[in-house]
């Protein structure tokens, strides 16, 4: 079963609220995440590669669910 979860890229960012995670392993881990298939992101201009802030870039998750087995 596909689970598709959409959420804005600034949303994500309240992880950096933790310690130890900066804005940088959060666009490693989107890239990893797109590179491998996992992720897509909606509202990049022709030009643009990854999300950016207040331009209202969303993160969906197009992975499969890992809790269907």
């Amino acid at each position: 079963m596909l689970l598709k979860k959409k959420v804005e890229y600034e949303s994500l960012l309240v992880f950096l609220e933790r310690p130890m995670i900066y804005q940088n392993d959060i666009k490693k881990w989107i890239s990893e995440w797109r590179e491998a298939g996992l992720i897509e992101i909606e509202g990049l201009g022709p030009r643009e590669r990854t999300p950016k802030i207040k331009k209202h870039h969303f993160i969906i998750w197009i992975g499969q669910d890992e809790q269907s087995y």
